[in-house]
């Protein structure tokens, strides 16, 4: 099934195993059984890897900016499983908890990613957040003048994560940044 803007589309073609896209122009996603398989969304190619679900929630939205690949800062949120502390399952179907609900802190899965855009790698930045949206790990950048890689792997301890894309210089503003300081200009 696919939105009459074409920007959310449910593909069952597997049976059971339904993915659902997001691709519009600030925010991008891939949810459901998505792992281990490149999602081409526009400025954005996710490709989430093997969790313990098979299913997982990959997402980026812009907090700043228009577009992905120019002057732009955005939230990626990545999940799969979770459940609370003592959280207790009434069976081993675990479709109900009834009221063993557990408490905090809650029990969640880092879900391994790469996610790609095609920005020169030294205009990209990235860190993975902590409970409280504050940065606390630079992610590692690899690629080109032309394509960024961010890869997170299940150890980064994080499941929210900040992107940031400088400003693109052309023209006589490229000119003045390489040829005057801030405080000249």
């Amino acid at each position: 099934l696919t939105s009459d803007t074409g920007e959310l589309k449910w593909d069952l073609a597997s049976a059971g195993r339904g993915v659902v896209t997001v691709n519009t122009p600030r925010s991008k996603a891939v949810l459901g059984y998505a792992t281990n398989r490149v999602w081409n969304l526009g400025e954005l190619t996710f490709t989430p890897g093997a969790n313990q679900l098979g299913w997982c929630s990959l997402g980026a939205t812009l907090t700043r900016g228009s577009s992905f690949t120019n002057d732009c800062t955005a939230l990626v949120v990545a999940s799969g499983w979770w459940e609370n502390t003592g959280q207790v399952w009434k069976d081993a179907n675990k479709d109900s908890v009834g009221n063993n609900w557990g408490g905090p802190p809650i029990l969640a899965e880092v879900v391994p990613f790469t996610l790609a855009l095609p920005v020169g790698t030294n205009r990209v930045a990235a860190w993975a957040l902590d409970e409280r949206g504050q940065r606390k790990a630079a992610l590692p950048i690899t690629g080109t003048a032309t394509n960024a890689a961010i890869t997170v792997s299940a150890n980064a301890a994080a499941i929210w994560y900040e992107i940031e894309v400088t400003r693109y210089l052309a023209g006589f503003d490229l000119w003045r940044s390489t040829n005057f300081t801030a405080a000249e200009l």
